[in-house]
């Protein structure tokens, strides 16, 4: 048997789908724990199709300054694609974790979500966080539980680069199906594999959510 295919890009398929039911709860518990203020400057490392970056930048407004980043340059198509109502302008990239295009003391603030697991060098990556934060600076990373052998190793890592104020926090993030096309997606797709009930599938799924484990590490 074989099942339907997506034409959907994949930078486009992550936004539509996995954005709304994953990468967007996740946000809000990251920066609240980053606390952004008005006139920072901020980096968004790893930044996907941009979830952090499009909320923070009217946080800082025109006063401060707003960079993602992305090792994929379809994410980034995608990302300046999308709208951002108001606040500073985004700087789109595409670049290495590893050999950030910035002098050092660049930045405020260097948030990081989910990213660090998929860097080729987690600890150059780590390193060149910490070269272009400016003193005082702090930087926020979230890795999912999954991708870590304990929360320690989080902690280790910051430390070896060079942070001394590391604070780690667990927080579970419920992440939902229901974003609408992502619900059709599966309706679609797996339904007619099961001879299920349309209308009842749609509605399961509507109300299907599933607790995440994630570690977020204030570092500075």
């Amino acid at each position: 048997m074989t099942l339907p295919t997506t034409t959907i890009p994949g930078a486009d398929l992550y936004e539509t789908y996995f954005v709304p039911a994953m990468f967007r709860p996740l946000a809000r518990a990251v920066l609240k724990r980053a606390a952004v203020k008005e006139g920072e400057r901020v980096l968004d490392l790893a930044c996907g199709t941009g979830i952090i970056a499009r909320q923070v930048a009217p946080v800082v407004n025109h006063e401060g300054r707003v960079v993602a980043l992305d090792a994929r340059a379809e994410m980034i198509e995608t990302a300046s694609k999308l709208t951002v109502p108001y606040g500073c302008p985004i700087e789109w990239k595409v670049g290495d974790a590893t050999r950030l295009d910035a002098p050092a003391g660049s930045f405020d603030l260097v948030v990081c979500q989910q990213g660090l697991p998929f860097f080729s060098d987690r600890a150059t990556a780590l390193a060149e966080v910490r070269r272009v934060l400016a003193p005082g600076g702090r930087a926020v990373f979230a890795v999912w539980e999954l991708e870590l052998a304990e929360p320690a190793e989080l902690r280790r890592g910051l430390e070896a680069a060079g942070f001394r104020d590391v604070e780690l926090e667990r927080q579970t993030i419920d992440v939902g199906l229901s974003a609408e096309a992502l619900v059709e997606s599966v309706v679609n797709t797996v339904a007619p594999l099961l001879a299920a009930d349309h209308v009842a599938m749609r509605t399961l799924l509507r109300q299907a959510t599933f607790p995440m484990n994630t570690h977020i590490a204030l570092a500075r």
